[in-house]
């Protein structure tokens, strides 16, 4: 609603407002991190077996500079999902 609210308000000044909403990003955190507590990785794993393969911040990069472009032009007031199909399932 935000996004679209915000959208309307500012609409009138050509200032369009859309959001990334990214699914798992390849990141360095794993190796910050210890070994994993059994209980909550039993209970994630399940989910990362069959979850699509983590994106890079440069395919975010890319639709962040896709919505800035003039090609979106017309797309205001929405949440672009970049999570490799997660959100289709």
């Amino acid at each position: 609603s935000l996004t679209k609210n915000t959208a309307y308000m500012y609409m009138a000044d050509g200032i369009r407002t859309n959001c990334i909403a990214p699914g798992g990003i390849v990141t360095e955190i794993a190796t910050s991190m210890g070994v994993p507590n059994p209980a909550g990785y039993g209970r994630i794993k399940p989910v990362l077996d069959c979850a699509p393969a983590p994106g890079s911040a440069e395919e975010i990069a890319a639709a962040a500079l896709f919505l800035a472009s003039d090609a979106a032009s017309y797309v205001n007031g929405v949440i672009l999902p970049v999570d490799g199909g997660w959100m289709a399932g």
